[in-house]
């Protein structure tokens, strides 16, 4: 145990070193820095602008050569460049000493131009060299009179080392050069890979090496990881500028990827995965998320960057279009749980070029002064540079940067060439009071709006990877617990960064070109294979454990959700003949309802209502019989209705459900007019991909799915009915299954639907007008919801993760509309919702080949779900959850087990919350996992219960970093969440009362020729 502690004590260690502090003992600024005996204040001797130019002490002249910008580099280093040279404070041997002179000098990027401000307590400072802080400047011989030379001399705490710090009002714009790269889109990745990354690094070496004041911001851990693969000789040497801090590493994440049909899980794994990369290669981890080109940015991220320790957020993609404008160009954002980061929201466009002063621009200026009158602070924040295929920024705009700073510019404006995450590190967050505050998400108003739905391919191999990848690390966890398998991690990882780096903000969109979709399906698709193998392994592993001793077929089922639950389970035995039943019994012997669905190719498939533990287990014994009984299960069918104890559906002759009824509550009618898949036109020709134009929302269908329609029984037994729907129309065929089961979650109706699309210039919506009425919808945000209005001028298409809810205005009745891959939605009235599910826009010479996206064969699930009272009280996560996650069967060899029939790894007290993430911890035998609360309110004093006694116990930011200690006692610890805040934990769990022994192998001698 000692052992333990000490790894973590370090490792805490380890986080403080690499984290920079964002407070400053002295705020950027043009200051006189007085003598504090005398008063006179340091200047550059005889107006010199040579290096070595000599400093001394001076009475005040009014002059540039007596002031000096002083700027913050963080960790509390500083800078001290005079105004009237543009030198910096330096000390002229790289060797501290007594007497050693202070001079001026050209800026070296090293120690000798770094010093360290320490306040003495009394309003005085000590100015202590980087080199070596036992030496300070000093003023020679305690003099007093004009002249009167500045050395550096170990430190001795006397009035001639001590000085104050005058601020002269100074408006400063920080400078960020970057050249902003499109992992994919009019082009491949073996283009990025192959010329674009390369020329990134080999243009900016020759900026950095011509140009000393020249910082490079480059973001996405992913150009990183290949140029360290492919480029070793170059790596080599960015290593070296990154530790100089002449090249910056940006963002902080894995790639500059889609936030909002990206799962906030997904981008916790994109931060974690960049930031982990940067500590292990370059010992440094950014400070802000730094998206130039997203195209709208959801509630949730500020909550998302505070969790995972970051403190700012840039974009310019808001003068692209933004709902809602742009709030400000710097403030305050505040996310959905209420935590607050800066952010730069009008940096300009990041391949803006310079060709004059730049502490002369204008606009520049009046931009710095709409900050400054506001919050007191006259600071700015701007691009420079090239994209969308790396580079450098032009040479001409690097001169102008260095004509243009402290000491060289002619402007009344501070010009400094900084780091993207500079600004963000100069103020604390009991300082954002003073700033603009923007409580809200910030959505595109049109340039975005088809990226929720184009490349619906993307979209569902994209979820099913979010989710599957999930429930593979915890079931690794799990097994490893156990001592069955070791973890995975290297698999793990690798399927993780297929699809994380597949998020990218022109891929996940559906914006880029189809052979790039070529590589991100086939990434898909080796990831979600990547994670079933880990799943599969895991769950032989853990399921050894297991008493899986039945009469007939041993099916052990999963629930990889943090509820208990009752639902369908889907399983396949191997039969030579398909037998009349399959008679499904529970651990104690009890016989359940089962049906079968299919029989092919020597396996029958059957489904059965399984009750299982939150994250856990449980045997079933599955009999093939010739004979079966029957059970009571008020299920009815007929091609016209289908009807349970909760719903009573009915079909007309065109195949539209056109009402349904909720028996729980007096008869309610849910349908104001039946539910039909509309037509609209597609005329987002422009951008057509990205677009789905108001026009095209707006406008009259140009029809409905309404050929004439062919309606039979699929399914009819005493776990599920079923209609199936065939239908044509306009070269499109269309195939749904409307399902109500008994059991499990009998409140939900499901559309299977299978669509063989066909049809261009068209956008296919599912419309959903309902009885219910209200101005305001609720939309899932993954994490936390926000409410919009119905369709207006500035949101008329917007996007959602699982589900969207229209709740009336009493609260008396809802209906959550849940989907397994979708993302679109609109509100055309205050009755109605429509989930968009496919967009194939008419195109003229722009992106010809976007005018055939989605062609093709597509298979979603949407679901209605009924709830009385207001949405927080319903259990509308938990029913999408259970859609998007549905049980897992396993058929498994029958043996005793000391975990019994049934195991469940971990659970909650609450359904408040949702444990959303669980996975062995990088460095230790721990097991991290987060949680969410769910539905917008505090939760106090839930438990989070383990199958086994835990050892210890801590509280870790997003990426993983330990930041407190967590409250626990025996098998369960206690968790206190605020409205929708995520929290991660660890910890450590007693050895289970038996262990297993992971599978060895050998190598085995082959006789050979």
């Amino acid at each position: 145990m000692k052992k333990h502690y000490l790894l973590r004590i370090i490792v805490f260690l380890l986080c403080l070193i690499s984290t920079r502090s964002f407070s400053q003992t002295i705020a950027d600024g043009i200051y006189l820095l007085h003598s504090k005996p005398s008063g006179k204040v340091v200047e550059v001797s005889n107006v010199s602008s040579a290096n070595n130019g000599n400093v001394d002490i001076w009475d005040f002249a009014n002059q540039d050569f007596q002031r000096w910008f002083v700027r913050g580099l963080g960790n509390g280093i500083y800078t001290c460049t005079n105004e009237g040279s543009g030198k910096m404070l330096h000390i002229a041997n790289a060797t501290p000493a007594n007497s050693v002179n202070v001079d001026q000098f050209d800026n070296t990027n090293d120690n000798t131009v770094k010093w360290k401000i320490v306040s003495d307590g009394a309003g005085s400072y000590i100015i202590q060299s980087a080199a070596n802080t036992n030496f300070v400047l000093d003023v020679n011989a305690s003099g007093t009179a004009n002249g009167t030379n500045i050395q550096l001399y170990s430190s001795n705490n006397s009035e001639a080392q001590k000085f104050t710090f005058e601020l002269i009002q100074t408006k400063i714009v920080y400078l960020v050069a970057d050249a902003h790269l499109d992992t994919q889109w009019d082009w491949t990745v073996q283009q990025t890979i192959g010329a674009d990354i390369k020329k990134t690094l080999v243009d900016n070496f020759a900026l950095i090496e011509k140009y000393p004041d020249y910082v490079f911001n480059f973001e996405g851990a992913i150009n990183y990881i290949w140029a360290k693969e492919y480029y070793p000789d170059l790596y080599a040497k960015l290593k070296t500028y990154v530790a100089q801090g002449r090249w910056h590493i940006a963002g902080g994440s894995l790639n500059a990827n889609d936030v909002l049909v990206s799962s906030p899980e997904s981008f916790f794994r994109n931060v974690y995965l960049g930031q982990t990369f940067f500590k292990n290669e370059f010992n440094q981890k950014s400070n802000e998320i730094f998206m130039p080109d997203c195209f709208g940015f959801g509630y949730n991220l500020p909550t998302i960057a505070k969790h995972c320790g970051l403190n700012g957020f840039t974009t310019q993609k808001l003068s692209w279009g933004s709902a809602y404008g742009t709030p400000f160009n710097i403030g305050v954002w505040q996310g959905v749980d209420g935590s607050q980061i800066l952010t730069a929201l009008n940096p300009g466009a990041y391949n803006t070029t310079f060709n004059s002063d730049i502490s002369t621009n204008t606009n520049f200026l009046n931009e710095t002064n709409a900050v400054g009158d506001k919050s007191g602070n006259y600071v700015h924040y701007k691009y420079y540079g090239t994209g969308d295929q790396g580079g450098a920024p032009t040479e001409e705009s690097v001169q102008w940067m260095e004509k243009s700073l402290s000491g060289k510019g002619t402007g009344p404006l501070t010009i400094v060439s900084a780091t993207s995450g500079e600004l963000f590190n100069k103020f604390s967050p009991d300082q954002y009071s003073k700033f603009s505050l923007y409580n809200n998400e910030l959505p595109m108003r049109q340039h975005g709006t088809g990226c929720y739905t184009s490349q619906c391919a993307m979209k569902l191999w994209n979820r099913k990877n979010e989710l599957m990848g999930k429930t593979a690390e915890g079931n690794a966890a799990m097994a490893n617990w156990l001592g069955a398998l070791p973890y995975p991690s290297q698999d793990l990882y690798n399927n993780w960064i297929k699809v994380i780096w597949n998020q990218n903000h022109d891929g996940i969109t559906g914006t880029s070109l189809p052979e790039a979709y070529t590589n991100s399906l086939n990434d898909e698709v080796i990831a979600q294979n990547g994670f079933s193998t880990i799943l599969k392994n895991a769950v032989g592993a853990t399921v050894r454990s297991l008493d899986t001793r039945t009469t007939g077929n041993s099916i052990v089922v999963y629930n990889p959700l943090s509820i208990a639950r009752e639902d369908i389970v889907e399983a396949s035995i191997a039969a030579s003949t398909k037998p009349t039943f399959v008679r499904v019994y529970d651990k104690a012997g009890t016989e359940i309802p089962a049906q079968i669905t299919s029989f092919k190719g020597g396996q029958v498939t059957f489904i059965f209502a399984a009750t299982v533990q939150s994250l856990g287990y449980e045997v079933y014994d599955a009999r093939p019989s010739s004979t079966g009984v029957t059970f009571s299960d008020n299920l009815s069918i007929s091609t016209t209705s289908v009807e349970s104890s909760v719903y009573k559906i009915t079909i007309n002759a065109a195949g539209d459900v056109s009402s349904i009824i909720d028996k729980r509550y007096n008869n309610k009618e849910l349908l104001s007019s039946p539910l039909r898949l509309a037509l609209m036109p597609d005329n987002s020709n422009f951008w057509p991909s990205w677009e789905i134009v108001q026009e095209s929302v707006t406008a009259a269908p140009i029809g409905y799915v309404d050929g004439s329609a062919t309606i039979t029984i699929d399914e009819d037994g005493p776990v599920r009915v079923a209609l199936k729907i065939v239908r044509e129309k306009n070269n499109s065929l269309y195939v749904q299954k409307i399902r109500l089961t008994e059991k499990g979650p009998k409140e939900r109706i499901d559309f299977v639907t299978g669509v063989d699309w066909g049809t261009l210039k068209t956008l296919l919506k599912a419309t959903f007008p309902l009885t219910v009425s209200n101005s305001k919808a609720t939309y899932d945000l993954g994490l936390g919801t926000i409410q919009r209005p119905t369709n207006n001028n500035t949101l008329w298409e917007v996007y959602a993760q699982q589900w969207a809810d229209l709740t009336s205005n009493d609260n008396s009745y809802g209906v959550s509309i849940l989907n397994d891959c979708k993302y679109g939605w609109d509100k055309p009235s205050d009755n109605t919702m429509r989930l968009t599910l496919i967009h194939t826009p008419n195109v003229t010479d722009r992106y010809v080949y976007q005018g055939i996206q989605d062609l093709g064969s597509h298979q979603f699930t949407y679901s209605l779900y009924g709830h009385s009272n207001q949405l927080s009280n319903a259990n509308t996560h938990w029913e999408a959850a259970k859609l998007n996650e549905p049980l897992l069967s396993f058929e498994a060899p029958k043996h005793d087990g000391f975990l019994g029939k049934s195991f469940s790894f971990a659970g909650t007290s609450s359904n408040q919350i949702d444990i959303k993430a669980l996975k062995k911890a990088a460095d230790s035998d721990e097991i991290v996992f987060r949680v969410y609360e769910l539905n917008g309110k505090d939760a106090n004093n839930v438990s989070v219960t383990f199958n086994s006694n835990i050892l210890a116990a801590s509280e870790l930011n997003g990426i993983e970093e330990r930041i407190g200690a967590a409250s626990y006692s025996g098998k369960s610890m206690t968790v206190n969440l605020t409205a929708y805040q995520p929290k991660t934990f660890s910890v450590s769990l007693a050895a289970p009362s038996q262990t297993l022994s992971a599978p060895v192998s050998k190598p085995l001698t082959l006789v050979y020729d």
